[in-house]
């Protein structure tokens, strides 16, 4: 059995009273997505900033709806036929409980629904949506993501590998040349994928309380932090040290997904 449950955007925020029938997204009538009035979203947009821009409150949501009004981005279309997942919502599903600490016996709808921070949620089985709910944004409301893009470049490298063109045990510089004396130097594709490169880029509170920290100049490099000065991408994670021996250990970093992708 396979169950694939996506939860978008858990954003904190104080915003309870949303439609939950998939009508709060209002980019084809204002311009900008979310459950925002046209002067709310023109005023969040003035305010937004890459520090407090991330971290809570309709500055996030906002943000994480409408990512392309306040960075540079590219919508990348698909080349072939759209296959539509067909709608087969199941009732055990939404109903579906939980005991919780602070809240008691949960139902999956009843968490979606009443929990503010959730924009969205939907559980595919087999090809099919058997639960899809809509709080704080509309069905064509295109949200930011994050990290969950992860599963992504694991599945390219997956495929590149299953065509011959990838071997994950061999060193990242045989791919990248560049690479060759940077810290990165002798870590396979393996170690990357396993988040066990040792390299020296770590993502915890005290690097995003760092703007000069290697994980915030990363993002800056790829356009995040548009305030700011650019930085090259190549040079950035070629400048990278070691932290540790590669394979030594798991140790979640974002560097090594970008480096892949």
């Amino acid at each position: 059995t396979v169950l694939l449950a996506v939860l978008i955007g858990a954003t904190a925020c104080d915003r309870p009273d949303a439609d939950t029938n998939g009508s709060p997204g209002l980019a084809g009538s204002i311009g900008y997505a979310g459950p925002f009035t046209a002067q709310e979203a023109e005023d969040l947009r003035a305010r937004w900033d890459y520090v407090s821009g991330w971290f809570g409150g309709d500055l996030m949501r906002f943000g994480h709806l409408n990512v392309e009004s306040l960075v540079g981005t590219a919508a990348l279309g698909g080349d072939g036929t759209v296959r539509p997942l067909p709608d087969a919502s199941r009732a055990e599903v939404a109903s579906y409980a939980v005991d919780t600490r602070d809240r008691g016996t949960v139902t999956l709808d009843e968490y979606v629904t009443r929990d503010a921070r959730v924009d969205g949620f939907i559980v595919i089985h087999r090809g099919d949506i058997v639960y899809e709910r809509f709080v704080h944004m509309g069905p064509e409301d295109r949200h930011l993501y994050w990290s969950t893009s992860k599963m992504t470049a694991g599945l390219l490298v997956s495929m590149l590998q299953d065509e011959g063109l990838v071997d994950t045990s061999e060193p990242v510089e045989r791919y990248i040349p560049e690479l060759a004396s940077s810290g990165w130097a002798e870590v396979t594709v393996r170690n990357v994928l396993d988040m066990a490169s040792g390299i020296d880029c770590p993502e915890d509170a005290e690097a995003y309380a760092d703007i000069e920290s290697c994980m915030l100049v990363m993002e800056r490099s790829v356009g995040l932090q548009p305030d700011l000065p650019t930085v090259s991408f190549s040079a950035h994670m070629a400048s990278m040290a070691r932290g540790e021996p590669p394979g030594t250990r798991y140790e979640y970093a974002s560097a090594n997904t970008s480096l892949l992708m």
